[in-house]
């Protein structure tokens, strides 16, 4: 639909109400009693991240703050004595620096290793780096697994320039024989530096404040100058262009995962929808549904989680749309789970590893959705038509909501007996599937979700877990994971593990408990899905999502989704392949099951999970 550019639809009551005005929404039928106040912070916070100017610079005459040399590891070697030597042919005074980052601080070329220097006299630059490639024959631009070195080098680059107070930097990629050098490279270049130079201190106030004060010394990078070589220049600046949509994509999903649910509300999230609409409103259109609609639709299942809300922080059920300019060729659906808050219900995350200090982040699939939308929004493929689709609540405790033992039915008509209330994430997947393929026409869908403890256990917190009963679409998510560089496994679905979600009084029960948590979280969702004229995949990241190393919320998945969406829209439309042995809730009914300690949706510790998931996934023929 044609939307304006200052405000969403809402539907569900009557008149509209802007992105930053809805908090009335919602609150009609909520009992009495007084709304819970939702606090924010005086001034508004950065919905994104402001990142620097990335070019394709051309040889010759230079100035600037920092001038960095990315080198591989067999440019440098140690001699007779055991001193490393540099092998890089540049001229003094550039060579005498090198030398000595050799032979003072030990620099040898490996992946993100740096050493920098102050030059004197009448430099063109005030400082020169060295940035580590790791090994030459694995310098290419989409690594064989995992993150491309040009990317991990990018970051490093980032890290210099910030503790150097550069404002100007020139980056010169290699060029030495053994090193496939390619356009992909410089945008991989690029898309490190810009996700590297972005931090998590939009809530530290004194550090701000302290941050002012050193302005004049340390200043933030504005322009970085690629030089690429002996590779096709447009090309080159067609792959810097892609690396700053993917990259804005990432900041926006770390920006959400990372702040505190008290902000990012349901509300919250669908305001960032209607920013992202407002930045191409002849392409984008956005429906917010309230409460009152939602109960139309019939979603009882998401309705059971959002059952204990309060007024301002009601639910939202999001719908953003992307149309191409031209011919679509694939209609395809990004369904985040965006719970904003996981207390786990009666069912509650309490005692050591619950991590409910944690479940803020919870949202992470919504935050990967709406990634991957600000990335769709500057990169505008031809071809696809995407929807974004989030059903947005909090998971909370009252005597409104949903109790272990209700039967709740969904909006295709199946019910779920609910046996574990933290269970919740794939309640409000499950109808937002269903929309997608019924309300919305998809083609494809894939749900992204910080959704199981289990995951975490299987595959640890770098790699992803993907599920899906077609060979194609898996190979298609295996593609996109592997020309953005984030890991992610398949993982089956296996079909004898179904009969424990089966449910003696209901069409399912929302939780099969005991081992392969995961795996059976990811059957339930299946049940949502006509695999049969549908493509569908689901993407657990409850490992991904954030690194407890200090970084934080790494924004995966907003790339990945970014990638799929693009490669789609260069697909002719076709038929899904036909899954595995399908099994329909019916069938389900007939099988059997034993209920044993119940899984949870949400990430947990490995100590709180022990015992489940312990295996390691096999082999597969995809294994990298």
């Amino acid at each position: 639909m044609a939307a304006s550019a200052s405000k969403e639809k809402v539907s569900g009551q009557k008149g509209t109400s802007t992105a930053a005005g809805g908090a009335k929404a919602g609150a009609k039928g909520k009992g009495k009693g007084t709304a819970k106040k939702v606090v924010k912070p005086k001034q508004e916070l950065p919905w994104q991240p402001s990142l620097p100017v990335v070019t394709i610079g051309k040889p010759g005459g230079w100035t600037g703050d920092l001038l960095v040399l990315l080198a591989p590891d067999d440019e440098f070697e140690a001699n007779a004595d055991g001193v490393m030597e540099c092998k890089i042919a540049v001229q003094p005074p550039l060579s005498d620096i090198f030398s000595e980052f050799c032979q003072d601080q030990g620099f040898t070329g490996s992946l993100g290793e740096t050493a920098s220097a102050r030059v004197g006299g009448n430099s063109a630059c005030r400082y020169v780096a060295l940035v580590g490639l790791g090994p030459g024959v694995k310098a290419k631009a989409v690594a064989e697994w995992g993150t491309s070195p040009f990317q991990v080098a990018g970051v490093s680059v980032a890290q210099v320039a910030k503790q150097l107070g550069a404002k100007t930097v020139r980056v010169a990629l290699p060029v030495p024989k053994g090193v496939d050098l390619e356009a992909a490279a410089a945008g991989m270049v690029a898309r490190g530096v810009l996700t590297g130079c972005d931090t998590a201190k939009r809530f530290k106030c004194e550090e701000a404040k302290q941050e002012s004060k050193e302005k004049a010394k340390q200043s933030s990078l504005e322009t970085v100058e690629i030089l690429c070589g002996p590779v096709d220049q447009d090309e080159a600046t067609a792959a810097v262009t892609r690396a700053a949509a993917y990259a804005i994509g990432t900041g926006v999903a770390r920006y959400l995962v990372e702040t505190p649910a008290n902000i990012c509300t349901p509300q919250y999230l669908a305001e960032t929808a209607g920013r992202i609409r407002d930045l191409a409103p002849e392409r984008f259109s956005l429906t917010v549904h309230d409460r009152p609609a939602v109960e139309k639709m019939g979603m009882g299942l998401y309705l059971g989680v959002a059952a204990a809300s309060e007024e301002g922080n009601d639910l939202r059920f999001i719908h953003l749309v992307y149309k191409p300019e031209g011919e679509v060729k694939k209609k395809v659906g990004l369904v985040g789970k965006g719970v904003t808050f996981d207390s786990g219900g009666y069912n509650m995350k309490v005692g050591p590893g619950s991590m409910i200090e944690m479940m803020k982040f919870d949202m992470g699939g919504a935050g990967a959705v709406l990634g991957a939308a600000r990335s769709i929004a500057e990169l505008q493929p031809a071809g696809v038509e995407v929807h974004f689709i989030i059903a947005a609540t909090e998971n909370m405790v009252d005597a409104k909501g949903m109790r272990p033992g209700d039967i709740l039915t969904g909006m295709g008509g199946i019910t779920v007996e609910i046996n574990n209330t933290d269970a919740e994430g794939r309640l409000t997947l499950a109808d937002a599937l269903w929309y997608a393929q019924e309300n919305a026409g998809v083609d494809a869908v894939i749900d992204i979700a910080t959704l199981t403890g289990a995951i975490i256990t299987a595959l640890g917190n770098d790699i992803s877990g993907h599920f899906t009963p077609s060979a194609a679409m898996a190979e298609r998510v295996k593609t996109a994971a592997a020309n953005v560089g984030e890991k992610t496994w398949r993982m089956p679905l296996e079909m004898d593990y179904a009969a424990s979600l089966t449910s003696d009084i209901a069409d399912l029960r929302n939780s099969a408990g005991g081992a392969a948590g995961s795996v059976t979280a990811a059957l339930f969702l299946e049940k949502f899905v006509q695999t049969e004229s549908v493509e569908w995949a689901h993407i657990d990241i409850a490992g991904t999502a954030w690194d407890s190393s200090g970084v934080g919320a790494t924004g995966y998945g907003s790339a990945l989704l970014t990638e799929w969406c693009v490669l789609q829209g260069q697909e002719e439309a076709a038929a899904p392949e036909s899954p595995d042995a399908p099994i329909s809730p019916k069938a389900l009914q007939k099988q059997t099951g034993t209920q044993s300690s119940e899984s949870q949706d949400g990430p947990a510790s490995a100590e709180a999970l022990e015992g489940q998931n312990d295996a390691q996934p096999p082999e597969r023929p995809d294994a990298p």
